[in-house]
């Protein structure tokens, strides 16, 4: 009997050190992956910030200056100073912001400022940036950006400051060519980042005392565990003691399992954020574009894909709904995301056409032969969603889609596709379930939306849906606003409707504009 429990005793404290080690990697591990993570997010808004205004503030440019701010004696000190006027107002509008710029590239390589903003420091200190100013610091990655056509961030040290920046390529109606700059002060960055850093640590150091805790409290129960082993024989009460101190331990145990599981599903979402692809590689094929994502849960059944193929112009955007939310879902995105890695393999291979119903289809008949729905399974598993397929070479752009609609702006009006009302999946759609694939005309200006029906479904105040005829009409009230405005008007719309009520369902939008 004492032997007994001496071996319970010595593999329950080995299980508790295993347990607190699992712990405590796992800690260390997310903390990495939560800071590193914080960091690329980050950086990605400072960028796209500092992209979007550099875009924006051409506007407050008259629309020939480019076309006459060619020479130092083409534009005059009142221009110059009203120039300087709007671009100061505009970035001190801005968060963070230092600087808004323009500049042109003389025959000799030189870059000369055209116009800039100024701080109030500047304006003190009478050194204001004026037009045709000698930008004696450029850098050699600034000098090429005209050469090169392309978008590009540097971090870099100059009389005004050191600085994040980023230099966008223009061209006037008449050709001539200049570089439009934004500037974000290194300072800042470090600023936030050190707060991020922070409390990384802080987290991680408060979860290393609760393991040190814990630790010191199992000690103390080890100790006071072989004392009443060796009093065993001696009194048959110790030994209904130890059982109920087993029982103890046990509810313990039990409510450290409960933490341990909710912190996998933490990390597990942290995993299912890393399957969504980055949609830089839209740029090459569309002028703007915007994820909404928004998991009802932790993690959710609500996934996207965009895909460029070998060719170079071709790419797939895959929406995704699995069925239900939190967990059951996530498990339904590992499904959807493993076959999309094999389907893509067999576009590749050349085994598979790149076609939206075909993929589809391809979809339908893997899930149902995996999950054997066609004998009778309870694994009523499967999903909505919507395919488009775009080829910018050949102009070519189709779409299928599974309770899923399109919608299209073009010309400002809306168009709506939608697609088949059968699922991809699930018990009742038979095996060889067909798809309907449309053409969809792309031309200049042609805005595209896919959304899950997670926005549709949700509730608001008394009993209200949100509805398709509400997002319908938010779409097209603000088409002609950008991409990111775009986004930001149907988050905060979604939000102010949803008020105080809980999310009924995973959301996911994709909006893109050609």
């Amino acid at each position: 009997m004492i032997k007994k429990l001496l071996r319970n005793y010595y593999i329950k404290n080995s299980i508790i050190i295993a347990m607190a080690l699992l712990l405590l990697s796992s800690s260390i591990i997310g903390a990495f992956v939560s800071y590193d993570k914080c960091k690329t997010t980050f950086y990605k808004n400072i960028d796209q910030t500092l992209k979007n205004t550099a875009k924006n503030s051409i506007l407050l440019l008259s629309e020939s200056f480019h076309d006459r701010a060619i020479g130092e004696k083409d534009i005059n000190s009142s221009e110059d100073n009203e120039n300087i006027r709007k671009l100061s107002l505009f970035s001190n509008e801005i968060e963070y912001i230092a600087y808004i710029y323009t500049l042109i590239q003389t025959a000799d390589g030189k870059m000369y400022f055209t116009s800039s903003s100024a701080t109030d420091e500047d304006v003190e200190n009478d050194e204001i940036v004026p037009y045709f100013y000698l930008y004696e610091e450029a850098t050699d990655l600034l000098k090429n950006v005209l050469t090169e056509n392309r978008i590009v961030y540097e971090e870099s040290t100059d009389k005004w400051g050191t600085f994040r920046t980023v230099f966008i390529p223009m061209k006037t109606e008449n050709g001539n060519r200049y570089v439009i700059g934004a500037d974000i002060e290194i300072s800042y960055i470090n600023k936030e980042l050190g707060n991020y850093l922070k409390s990384t640590i802080v987290s991680f150091t408060l979860i290393m005392f609760i393991l040190f805790g814990l630790g010191f409290y199992f000690w103390q129960i080890s100790k006071e565990e072989l004392k009443e082993i060796s009093e065993l024989q001696e009194s048959l009460e110790k030994e209904i003691y130890f059982r109920t101190k087993a029982l103890f331990l046990a509810k313990k145990e039990i409510e450290k399992t409960h933490k341990n599981t909710r912190d996998s599903i933490k990390f597990a979402s942290l995993i299912q954020q890393a399957l969504l692809p980055n949609l830089n590689v839209l740029e090459n094929y569309t002028k703007e574009s915007f994820a909404f994502w928004k998991p009802k849960d932790t993690v959710g059944g609500d996934i996207y894909f965009v895909t460029e193929l070998d060719s170079g112009s071709e790419i797939i955007i895959m929406v995704i709904d699995g069925a239900g939310h939190g967990v059951p879902g996530a498990f339904v995105t590992m499904l959807v995301k493993a076959i999309e890695t094999q389907i893509i393999g067999e576009i590749k291979a050349g085994t598979l056409k790149p076609n939206p119903a075909l993929i589809l289809e391809y979809f339908n008949r893997t899930i149902k032969t995996m999950l054997k729905q066609e004998k009778g399974s309870k694994s009523n598993a499967g999903f909505d969603g919507g395919i488009l397929y775009f080829n910018r070479k050949m102009n070519i752009c189709k779409y299928a889609g599974a309770k899923t609609p399109l919608y299209i702006i073009q010309d400002g009006k809306l168009e709506v596709i939608k697609s088949d009302r059968k699922n991809v999946g699930f018990v009742r759609t038979k095996i060889d379930q067909k798809y309907t694939e449309y053409d969809i005309e792309i031309k200049e200006g042609t805005q595209l939306y896919l959304a899950t029906d997670g926005i549709i479904d949700q509730e608001g105040e008394d009993d209200e849906r949100y509805g398709k005829v509400k997002f319908e009409k938010l779409i097209l009230e603000n088409h002609t606003k950008t991409i990111s405005k775009q986004k930001d008007i149907i988050q905060k719309d979604f939000k102010d409707f949803k008020s105080d009520f809980e999310q009924s369902d995973d959301i996911t939008v994709i909006g893109i504009k050609f």
